[in-house]
């Protein structure tokens, strides 16, 4: 690519591998909308400006996979359906190496064996606005799974320490 292209789109594809890809000089690595199954695996980028993006789509997996990228995004979601998006063995270097935008819905990240290392202060983002602007509390639920209090997410939640401390 050029810098401008993004390297694949998808619209309303159900049950989708992506594996042993390397994407070079993209905008983007995909853009999925209204999609359904997608797996992403053993995928790299090199000099690319965003990573994977997926629309309003549902059963989400990225494993084995070397994102790293110039700009926003490593993987992107958005969070207005119930869905669930698995990040696993992989290693995400962005500015928001995961973020859930627009999160009205009920969303589900779960982390495993992973390194998101950010450019900018959260590894992992659930807002209800856009990835590139101020981020927005969201309206929805989420629960993230596997990020053990090693990453800095937004919005924070209170521990229960917190809370007792609080006199809540």
């Amino acid at each position: 690519g050029n810098g401008d292209v993004v390297g694949m789109r998808y619209r309303q594809c159900y049950n989708m591998e992506v594996r042993n890809c390397t994407f070079k000089n993209m905008h983007s690595v995909m853009w999925a909308t209204g999609t359904s199954g997608i797996t992403v695996d053993n995928v790299t980028t090199e000099n690319c400006k965003n990573g994977v993006s997926f629309g309003t789509s549902t059963g989400l997996a990225v494993m084995n996979s070397k994102i790293v990228v110039d700009e926003a995004y490593g993987v992107r979601a958005d969070g207005s359906v119930k869905a669930t998006l698995d990040v696993e063995n992989s290693t995400i270097n962005a500015a928001q190496p995961v973020i859930v935008r627009y999160l009205t819905g009920e969303y589900t990240v779960n982390l495993k064996d992973e390194k998101l290392e950010s450019k900018g202060i959260y590894n992992v983002v659930f807002t209800n606005g856009k990835d590139d602007a101020a981020y927005v509390a969201p309206t929805g639920s989420y629960t993230l799974n596997g990020a053990n209090e090693k990453y800095n997410v937004y919005p924070a939640e209170e521990t229960e320490v917190l809370k007792a401390s609080n006199g809540s």
